[in-house]
């Protein structure tokens, strides 16, 4: 969050570029301006509890609507506790369940909202992940014999009956890919897209 930009706490505005100590249920909303691309998020936050799940916070993204407007909760905060107002500790924004980080796909102006539980914080942090940084993971489906292949970033799948290739295109390029073709031996992989 940067100086002389708009930062709103329950309803009345703040021209710092720190957050301050912020109760149970405070929030700041503030507008950004992004280059499209996929962004890790991490916060600042500190609390004076040291117990499991002593820093928590939500962050929620605009999708429309009116003055108030329409919200989406994009993800948790979640951290044992520092031990002392401004002690931060760097948290990644993750799910919930199953927790896991988050990558969030960011173009032109966004709208988040900051929803503090257990925690103050200082800042936010958006760490821009390189267009040709893909990571894909296989999830078995809810059929014994279905499989989901999930990514983030830009890529393709490729398929191959042969692990040494060659690979084809499928022509899919959204996650995730339902990987229903279960001959013997098939090979699958994502092929990044736009590699810098």
């Amino acid at each position: 969050m940067a100086p002389g930009l708009d930062l709103e706490r329950a309803g009345f505005l703040m021209d710092e570029n720190w957050i301050v100590i912020a109760g149970t249920n405070d929030w700041f909303q503030f507008t950004r301006v992004f280059r499209r691309g996929y962004y890790r998020v991490h916060a600042a936050l500190s609390s004076p509890s040291t117990r499991a799940g002593g820093i928590a916070a939500e962050l929620s993204q605009k999708t429309g609507g009116g003055p108030g407007g329409d919200w989406r909760r994009v993800g948790s905060f979640l951290a044992d506790g520092s031990g002392a107002w401004g002690n931060n500790k760097l948290v990644p924004l993750a799910n919930a369940n199953p927790y896991e980080d988050l990558e969030l796909l960011l173009d032109g102006p966004v709208t988040f909202r900051l929803n503090f539980k257990l925690c103050a914080g200082d800042y936010l942090l958006f760490n821009p992940v390189p267009l040709g940084g893909v990571r894909a993971r296989l999830v078995r489906g809810n059929g014994g014999d279905r499989f989901l292949l999930e990514w983030r970033g830009e890529g393709e799948v490729e398929s191959s009956m042969d692990p040494n290739g060659p690979f084809a295109p499928t022509g899919w390029k959204e996650s995730p890919y339902d990987v229903h073709d279960l001959k013997p031996q098939m090979y699958y992989r994502v092929r990044p897209l736009n590699p810098r």
